[in-house]
C-alpha cells in the first residue's frame, strides 16, 4: 500500500523482477486483483502504488513493467538490457500472465527466480 523507493523498484527488475502497478486513482477491486494475480506466483514480483510514470499520472490505470538483457552483454559497450512497459486501462489477468511469463527471471544480472522469494529484494 505505501510506493517503493524507485531505487529499489529499477534493482528488482534489474534481478529480473516484474513490477506490478497502480495510479492513485484505481479502484479498490482492481488492486485487489492485482494481489490475488501477484499472490498466485510471487517470486520475482511486487506490487506498488505510484503517482506518476515519465511525468504522467497513471490516474486510474494499471501497468506492469520488467527490465531484461542478455548477461553475457550487459553493461559491455553501453548495452544495459531493454525496459517493458504495459500500461493498461484495467487489470487483464490473461494479459499480466502473458507478461509475467515472458520476462520474469529475465533480468540482465542472470539472477535466478528461484533466488527471489518475497521479501528478498536489495534494501537501497
Amino acid at each position: 500500500d505505501e510506493a517503493v523507493n524507485p531505487k529499489q523498484v529499477v534493482h528488482n527488475e534489474e534481478h529480473g523482477a516484474v513490477v506490478l502497478w497502480w495510479g492513485p486513482k484505481t479502484p479498490a477491486s482492481e488492486v485487489e486483483a492485482m494481489r490475488a494475480f501477484y499472490n498466485e506466483s510471487p517470486n520475482s514480483m511486487f506490487g506498488t502504488p505510484v503517482g506518476t510514470i515519465d511525468g504522467k499520472s497513471l490516474g486510474s490505470k494499471v501497468a506492469v513493467t520488467a527490465w531484461t538483457g542478455d548477461v553475457s552483454k550487459y553493461q559491455t559497450g553501453g548495452y544495459y538490457g531493454e525496459g517493458h512497459v504495459a500500461v493498461c486501462p484495467t487489470f487483464d489477468e490473461g494479459a499480466f500472465k502473458k507478461f509475467r511469463d515472458a520476462y520474469r527471471g529475465e533480468g540482465p544480472e542472470g539472477i535466478p527466480t528461484t533466488a527471489n522469494d518475497p521479501g528478498m529484494g536489495p534494501n537501497g
